[in-house]
């Protein structure tokens, strides 16, 4: 068993023959030839996103970003 933080890391290993993951579906788009990433069917998994910004940030473009995910996260 390998264990490793980057994504980039797991799919060389993974690649590399040492063993196997379960990744986000956006992994895919960085995973070299030799790894198969295969889409699984009929799960409930969820994954939270997270907003973060500076402590004071005060642009406006940044404060309209947060006002519109606070109020989807609403919903």
């Amino acid at each position: 068993m390998q264990e490793a933080t980057h994504w980039l890391t797991i799919l060389r290993l993974v690649g590399a023959g040492l063993g196997v993951s379960i990744a986000p579906e956006c992994v895919r788009t960085i995973a070299s030839p030799d790894v198969v990433c295969l889409t699984l069917r009929d799960t409930k998994v969820f994954s939270s996103i997270e907003l973060a910004s500076l402590v004071g940030e005060s642009r406006t473009i940044v404060e309209r970003f947060a006002h519109i995910v606070k109020a989807l996260n609403a919903e």
